[in-house]
């Protein structure tokens, strides 16, 4: 019975319903201004984001980390210290994401500037601070995000990320006629702010047990320097990860123009669907693994990791399966034809984002045990090799090839960490016939999980 009420308070099925919703809104955001302006000013957006992206670190580095260090705490604990983590998290967020902001607007201007042309640079430019703020925001909102799925809450998390996707919806259909591309900014803007707000109060009564909402604030450095390290090294993982988007985006936009960076972001968001599937349940776990872990149960861990790669394989085939029948559909209802280019592209993000999913619990195993060299090995050949082969297959065939190019380093590093967390850990990266039958059987993914919550 624990088993069962543990696992249902993560969450599972409510992430995969938080994934079908929010990226169902997306979609539509995506047609209202694609319709409602151009593709090229679509593009303009995306590469607006992407390039602020790199100052994202706090958001998976300190909120990844803050949902391992909560789940470790022992449940008669939790009143007094989780709040110490929550509360140290975020203002180590607010005052160093206000000095990234400041540091990043110039470069992020000059970076329009040089791969735009003067008329859509400007209106990069434009919206560049707003983009900064909602960044701050959502660093914010993500720690909060953490705080729950570590207070094993993830079906609220989950209720809150949905009604906020409905929120940017409706925001954007109002706000866009209006004020044109800042609309959807300022739209984005109302969904953070409900998000901090509703999970504050969630976590309010998931932690103080039903007493009200907590208004008290007192951050800890002890906290800080306890989490300090775990967290600069994920932080310096997402930096990296950030840094491939940006170098695929502007070698797109150099070889193609903004219309093709706005064709490359629909067609990875599209394949993000399939990768949060299988990134969402599989988190859950994060919290358990770390406990596992911290407490010597280094076999139940093992057989943990294990079924997730049966699990992983089987989804990777279910979902980019399904992802690929309905290409044409998503073409269809965005762009309003059946696009080549658009095909050419999904089909090649389609192939790296299959290969990268499959390395999903091997990198979330080292975050949780806070041995991070798999994960920095393959990012660092993610990067090294975009910078190169992006910028080499668009100089030979245009952007198809810069998007190949970086498409092969996503896929083969994926692949290579892997390879190196699960020789660093001493288990198997392929499934065993018996890990397909546990998953198999009906209650799957209650045994998922059961070796740890026995």
């Amino acid at each position: 019975m624990i088993v069962v009420q543990r696992a249902a308070r993560n969450g599972s099925v409510a992430a995969l319903v938080e994934i079908g919703v929010t990226t169902l809104a997306l979609l539509v955001v995506f047609r209202i201004v694609v319709t409602q302006a151009s593709l090229a000013i679509f593009g303009v957006w995306a590469l607006a984001q992407s390039l602020t992206s790199i100052i994202r670190l706090a958001d998976v580095g300190f909120a990844a980390s803050l949902s391992k260090f909560i789940g470790q705490i022992e449940p008669e604990e939790k009143r007094d210290r989780v709040w110490l983590y929550v509360d140290t998290a975020l203002a180590f967020n607010i005052v160093f994401y206000t000095l990234l902001t400041i540091a990043a607007y110039w470069p992020a201007c000059w970076a329009l500037r040089h791969n735009l042309s003067a008329e859509q640079a400007e209106l990069g430019i434009a919206i560049m601070p707003l983009i900064l703020i909602n960044l701050i925001l959502s660093t914010l909102q993500g720690v909060l995000t953490s705080a729950l799925v570590g207070m094993l809450r993830g079906t609220g998390k989950s209720v809150i990320a949905i009604v906020g996707a409905i929120i940017l919806l409706v925001s954007t259909a109002s706000l866009l006629p209006l004020m044109g591309l800042a609309g959807l900014v300022l739209a984005q803007t109302v969904q953070f702010a409900f998000g901090i707000i509703v999970s504050w109060v969630y976590l309010s009564h998931a932690v103080e047990t039903g007493n009200g909402v907590r208004f008290r604030f007192k951050a800890d450095y002890t906290i800080l320097r306890e989490t300090f390290g775990i967290s600069i090294n994920l932080q310096i993982n997402n930096i990296i990860s950030a840094l491939y988007e940006i170098v695929v985006k502007l070698a797109l936009s150099r070889f193609g123009g903004a219309a093709s960076v706005g064709l490359y972001e629909l067609a990875d968001r599209v394949m993000k669907v399939g990768r949060q599937i299988i990134l969402m349940p599989t988190s859950l776990a994060v919290p358990v693994l770390a406990r596992s872990l911290a407490s010597g149960r280094h076999k139940a861990a093992s057989r943990i990791f294990e079924r997730q790669i049966a699990l992983t394989l089987l989804t990777c085939v279910l979902i980019f399966g399904a992802i690929a029948v309905a290409t044409p559909l998503v073409s269809l209802i965005v762009l309003q034809r059946l696009d080549p280019v658009f095909f050419a592209f999904t089909a090649i993000v389609w192939i790296s984002s299959c290969c990268n999913a499959l390395a999903i619990p091997a990198y979330l195993l080292g975050v949780a045990a806070g041995r991070l060299r798999g994960n920095y090995i393959g990012n660092i050949w993610i990067l090294v090799g975009a910078l190169v082969f992006a910028n080499l297959g668009g100089w030979l065939f245009g952007p198809i090839g810069a998007l190949a190019g970086g498409g092969a380093s996503l896929a083969s590093g994926g692949l290579i960490t892997m390879l190196v967390n699960g020789h660093d850990f001493g288990l198997r990266v392929l499934p065993r016939l018996r890990d397909f039958r546990a998953i198999r059987s009906s209650a799957g993914i209650r045994r998922l999980l059961a070796p740890v919550l026995r």
